[in-house]
């Protein structure tokens, strides 16, 4: 795990108790910790583990990561609207949100919906803390919430990418081979890419993990400027444009 960068500690403000950034991409909940064991819970379809296994959490805390997510988001194409609910429905245990989350109004969406706290992945990458090439910061700044793609269907390990060469050439195999494409039809496309990608910086070599939420990022900003502005937005979207349906 990476230490946090100098001076985040300072950002942890009254509202910023519910929840704990773990970089590069977790922000969890203050939840109680199970020491030298691990918890059980039983989650809906769609949270954590899937059809309705059992997720083990050693923070008493389960993430669901939804369609919008990059990554793996499952199988059901269940959005966040739905799961999060079902999820502090069916749930015991403190849960966070994942996938598509960027600000402070995906916070306070979360909240409202039953997390906890939310979890950022594609959001931390775009930090001038984050340990990747430049070149990857910079494709998700200029992509829109259009330029991910779903991959890998047909063998139910469905990711997320952003859009580029190797992924055409993913799609265009798949095309081809219909429902006998195996993973070996695909392996250079999408086996040892992220030191490629991540490292060297080489946009087009093949498929990297992406939200939708890149069309929700517009810059890169140290993790935090990030942290502060989405606490502050989460604040005044409370305290402002919610404030007056609360009085009624």
């Amino acid at each position: 795990m990476m230490q946090r960068p100098e001076g985040f500690d300072d950002v942890l403000s009254p509202v910023t108790r519910h929840v704990e950034s773990e970089l590069p991409g977790n922000v969890l909940p203050q939840a109680p910790r199970v020491e030298g064991g691990e918890a059980a819970a039983k989650v809906p379809p769609g949270v954590g583990q899937g059809q309705g296994g059992h997720h083990r959490a050693t923070t008493l805390a389960a993430r669901g990561e939804l369609v919008e997510c990059g990554g793996h988001p499952g199988e059901d194409d269940v959005p966040n609207f739905i799961l999060l609910p079902r999820a502090a429905e069916s749930l015991k245990i403190p849960f966070v949100a994942s996938g598509g989350m960027a600000d402070g109004r995906s916070l306070v969406a979360a909240l409202a919906l039953g997390a906890e706290g939310m979890n950022m992945g594609t959001r931390f990458i775009a930090t001038k803390e984050a340990p990747v090439h430049e070149n990857v910061k910079q494709a998700i700044v200029k992509a829109s919430e259009l330029d991910t793609r779903l991959i890998m269907r047909s063998l139910r390990n469905t990711e997320r990418v952003l859009m580029n060469d190797g992924v055409k050439r993913i799609m265009e195999i798949e095309r081809t081979k219909g429902a006998a494409l195996t993973i070996d039809d695909i392996h250079d496309q999408v086996a040892g890419i992220y030191p490629k990608v991540m490292l060297e910086g080489d946009m087009e070599s093949g498929a990297w993990s992406c939200g939708m939420v890149a069309g929700l990022i517009h810059d890169v900003p140290t993790v935090k400027q990030l942290i502060d502005r989405i606490m502050a937005e989460a604040e005044a979207t409370i305290g402002q444009r919610l404030r007056g349906f609360a009085a009624g």
